[in-house]
């Protein structure tokens, strides 16, 4: 591997900070990763750049709660059984209800639950189960380590991490630097105007 080529953009953002791109990291990339330019002054960690050679768009496999998914199924199917419920059904709210009480909790009967409506729900609790007992076999598709390094990526605020405008790389840049270069921006007149609200 020789030595980094050096960026001639012609952008004048870019030419104060051509020197250090020069000696900040340059990971060779082969085909299915991406390049990535760290402008910041954070360290990237092994599994930092791993994580990140996979690209912005690398989806990652997650476990699914299926109790939450359950208990968000017991709300639909209750909400389906009300409307089926009250369907066609005429009431007026009498004027000494008041709007701070508690919701009701009212589901209606089994029995006045027509049975297309318990065999759907039966049939997608069913699903659910076979889902859930597959599931148990996906491994993830990155390291634990990665996945720490997303979360300490995700949560640190002193940096902005971005696409390349060409070459599909990744640019990694100070949140101060990112925020004052937009404003430098905005502020040339010659392309924007401001205007009143």
């Amino acid at each position: 591997m020789g030595p980094p080529v050096p960026i001639t953009t012609g952008d004048e953002f870019l030419a104060p900070l051509q020197e250090s791109v020069l000696v900040t990291l340059q990971v060779p990339h082969s085909a299915g990763t991406v390049p990535i330019f760290n402008l910041s002054s954070h360290a990237l960690t092994s599994p930092e750049v791993s994580l990140l050679t996979k690209g912005l768009s690398y989806v990652l496999t997650e476990r699914t709660d299926f109790f939450l998914l359950r208990l968000e199924l017991q709300r639909f199917f209750r909400k389906l059984r009300l409307h089926m419920f009250f369907c066609g059904k005429e009431f007026t709210r009498t004027e000494s209800a008041s709007n701070l009480r508690n919701p009701s909790t009212f589901c209606p009967p089994i029995g006045t639950v027509p049975h297309e409506i318990l065999s759907f729900e039966a049939a997608v609790l069913r699903e659910i189960t076979i889902m859930e007992k597959k599931s148990a076999y996906i491994p993830y598709n990155i390291s634990l380590d990665e996945r720490k390094a997303l979360e300490d990526l995700k949560t640190d605020r002193s940096i902005v991490i971005k696409p390349a405008d060409k070459g599909g790389g990744i640019v990694i840049q100070d949140f101060v630097e990112y925020h004052g270069e937009i404003m430098r921006q905005l502020d040339n007149s010659l392309h924007y105007k401001k205007i009143e609200r």
